[in-house]
């Protein structure tokens, strides 16, 4: 996992691109990859990372009312983590 604010290299950042520019994922499917980012920064203690990707998974509007509730405890509690 890339160090919180480091640059990253092309070849993971095109990575990025393939894993997130799929034009059939509903705003569900979305916002699912977000949280299991976000669980696997968690899961390293890159709290600040989980809080960007399970900000994202919000920012997909996704209508499953369980999910975005998963999306605010699981950033609720990597703010926590930093002390916030």
């Amino acid at each position: 996992m890339p160090e919180d604010g480091a640059e990253l290299h092309p070849a993971t950042e095109a990575l990025q691109a393939l894993k997130w520019d799929d034009e059939d994922d509903t705003p569900l499917d979305r916002a699912n990859k977000y949280k299991e980012e976000g669980n696997k920064y968690f899961e390293f203690k890159k709290y600040r990372n989980a809080i960007i990707a399970y900000t994202e998974g919000i920012k997909q509007r996704c209508t499953d009312p369980t999910v975005n509730a998963i999306l605010f405890c699981n950033r609720a509690t990597a703010n926590f983590y930093l002390g916030k």
